[in-house]
């Protein structure tokens, strides 16, 4: 009886211009179906770690998303990860047969309560930070080797790459980082941190002198004897390092964030909120997807 009920229900519809039960259950499918892929997405943008939740969730590699079943709990270690990164032996006796030395022991900067900063030594940096310079090239971002990024990882022990704030008073950096920040929804010290690298580069540009040199002075650190030349100098070392099978998960997920940066461009925050505002109910995913970098 259900199936004849039906038919007729499609018969008058077809006279009446109405939508078919087939159709209007096929609407409502696709309806429930933006629900879920955007309740998803606010999971992940609502618990991720800053540097994570500026990326559409749908273009993270899936072990730093959320499990939706599990709940706001990290998928990925919040602890140092001091066991399972090597950086150069600065002394031969700590040295394993490569030459190298398990990163000292670091603390977090005190337990970290807030769950949207993660410690200095998380992957995710690794990934986050070399996919948003990769995407902001077309901004005027130089674009440093995925080598030159894992030797600043193990030389300074950060997964920011050691980076210091930027000259606030250049307002071509302040201009590239409120664009970052506004436009684009970068997160704040992501968007610092591309500044820094333009900052560097620029310096050493006028100065003719490498990058190297000039990422943390050119001047004499106080209480070391440690210069500019001196820094470069141990950054050979650790860019030798992070090419070592001991770092291949470090260096594989800083290639993949080069990769998502080209991947996946920067989006207009304005105009996908404009794009979603003006959205009908029957619109298609494939519009969604073209917009947000696709969807799985």
């Amino acid at each position: 009886m259900a199936g004849i009920k039906s038919l007729a229900q499609d018969l008058v519809a077809q006279f009446s211009s109405e939508p078919t039960a087939e159709e209007i259950e096929a609407q409502n499918n696709f309806n429930r179906y933006l629900e879920a892929k955007q309740a998803y997405r606010e999971l992940q943008h609502e618990n991720l770690p800053l540097e994570l939740a500026q990326f559409d969730p749908y273009t993270l590699p899936e072990k730093f998303r959320l499990n939706p079943d599990a709940g706001p709990v990290s998928p990925y270690e919040y602890t140092n990860l001091n066991a399972k990164i090597y950086r150069h032996a600065n002394d031969p006796k700590n040295a394993t047969v490569s030459g190298l030395e398990t990163m000292p022991l670091r603390e977090t900067l005190a337990p970290r309560a807030d769950p949207k900063h993660p410690p200095l030594m998380s992957l995710s940096g690794a990934y986050a930070l070399p996919r948003a310079m990769a995407s902001a090239e077309s901004l005027g971002v130089p674009q440093l080797s995925p080598e030159m990024l894992g030797g600043l990882y193990l030389q300074e022990g950060r997964s920011d790459m050691g980076h210091n704030d930027y000259d606030y008073n250049n307002p071509q950096l302040a201009d590239l980082v409120r664009t970052l920040t506004d436009k684009y929804g970068v997160d704040y010290k992501t968007a610092s941190f591309l500044a820094t690298i333009k900052e560097k580069q620029d310096n050493a540009t006028r100065l003719n002198k490498s990058f190297a040199e000039l990422w943390n002075g050119t001047g004499r650190v106080k209480g070391m004897n440690r210069t500019g030349k001196t820094y470069a100098h141990e950054l050979q070392g650790q860019i030798a390092a992070a090419q070592q099978p001991e770092n291949k998960e470090l260096m594989d997920t800083i290639r993949l964030g080069l990769a998502h940066g080209k991947q996946y461009p920067l989006v207009d925050q304005k105009a996908m909120e404009a794009f979603y505002r003006d959205q009908p109910k029957d619109s298609d995913a494939e519009g969604i997807a073209s917009l947000m970098g696709g969807f799985e």
